[in-house]
């Protein structure tokens, strides 16, 4: 862990380095923040509430309590209308009734969905607009009564999607499939059973994102821009060790814990996915000079974890989760400016939280670099 040798690096960072631990839920003001509108996140109590524009969301599970760190996704739009209130007419219900009085995911009592099977197999499905691109559509549901089968769906029941419900809140998706204007929502196989659903959602993405409440229309959230735009005097760069502890909600490609770079392409150290693979990247006057795969395939959904990039001229390591150092004894030094959390240069976000990061103004061995991600 960071600990083994943060003697060198006080909270904050000085011109031995920086060390920033975001699960204390604040963020160091040197720090520049963004994001055009309000968005949700799960707080201390575990309870769904709302940030306002340009406010940064401090992350918490929402089952353990446990912080998350600091939430960074890129903008989205929950395209499903009334998200929580399933009495409304844009749900058909067939076989099912529905009553708005459940205490929701918010914590406020009757703010989420009630849903009951008065045959076999009810439903409720709401159709949207939307022309044919890959959707992913989640909800919240908890089991209220009986034991019967609980399906959803975005195809309008073409497949069926099963889910385990218990009497806590949990959060399923459809696996994201192309398709046009989709009907969304669910299935009861068994008369009598009730269930509670809170915030549908339906995005054109390839995973769900932050819950975004809707009402009468569609809700955008705008990404989240988290930038040091000053890197002296703690960042040297003729040589360092950059680490950073992450974690994501759900699988998914091209991704960014963090970048030091130019404002451009051509200059950056990068630590993110390239395809589906875990990767660390030094690009200099726009050439990679190093790139190994530190690990192969996604980070697995919810799974904390550690990467490092340790560089010098000609003389690079990379490290995850204290696992095989690579090395590279060939390439140069980008001249780099600012640091990207979450992001690369244009709309690369990571989708999910940054629990912390750690720089060291010198190259670490690459034994510190396997005892620091371990």
């Amino acid at each position: 862990m960071f600990q083994r040798i943060n003697t060198r690096l006080r909270a904050g960072g000085n011109a031995g380095g920086i060390a920033f631990d975001f699960r204390s839920g604040a963020l160091d003001p040197r720090i520049s923040f963004t994001r055009a509108s309000n968005a949700w996140y799960f707080d201390s109590a575990g309870n769904l509430v709302q940030a306002g524009t340009n406010e940064p969301r401090f992350d918490y599970d929402p089952a353990t309590l446990q912080a998350r760190g600091l939430l960074i996704e890129g903008a989205s739009t929950n395209l499903d209308l009334h998200s929580r209130d399933f009495t409304q007419t844009a749900w058909v219900k067939t076989n099912i009734t529905a009553a708005l009085d459940v205490t929701g995911i918010t914590g406020v009592a009757n703010s989420a969905s009630r849903l009951t099977a008065t045959a076999g197999n009810g439903t409720a499905l709401q159709t949207i607009t939307s022309a044919s691109a890959t959707h992913v559509s989640s909800f919240f549901a908890r089991r209220l009564n009986g034991s019967g089968t609980v399906e959803i769906t975005q195809d309008n029941g073409a497949t069926w999607t099963a889910i385990t419900l218990t009497a806590a809140w949990q959060r399923f998706n459809v696996p994201a499939a192309t398709v046009a204007n989709p009907v969304i929502g669910f299935r009861l196989g068994t008369n009598g059973d009730v269930i509670a659903v809170d915030v549908a959602q339906c995005e054109v993405a390839a995973f769900p994102t932050s819950p975004i409440i809707t009402v009468a229309a569609s809700v955008g959230r705008a990404g989240d821009f988290s930038t040091i735009n000053t890197l002296t005097p703690w960042f040297n760069n003729a040589e360092g060790t950059i680490i950073v502890e992450y974690s994501r909600p759900f699988l998914g490609a091209n991704q960014y814990e963090l970048s030091f770079n130019d404002n451009t392409t051509n200059e950056a150290f990068s630590l993110h996915n390239a395809g589906s693979n875990r990767v660390v990247t030094v690009v200099d006057n726009a050439v990679v000079q190093f790139q190994p795969v530190v690990g192969a395939g996604f980070d697995a959904p919810l799974a904390v974890s550690k990467k490092a990039l340790a560089y010098r001229a000609a003389n690079f390591a990379a490290c995850l989760n204290g696992g095989a150092v690579s090395s590279g004894a060939t390439g140069t030094l980008p001249t780099v400016t600012v640091l990207r959390i979450g992001r690369y240069v244009s709309a690369s976000f990571h989708f999910g939280w940054i629990r912390r990061i750690a720089y060291y103004p010198t190259r670490l061995s690459n034994t510190t670099l396997q005892a620091l991600t371990a």
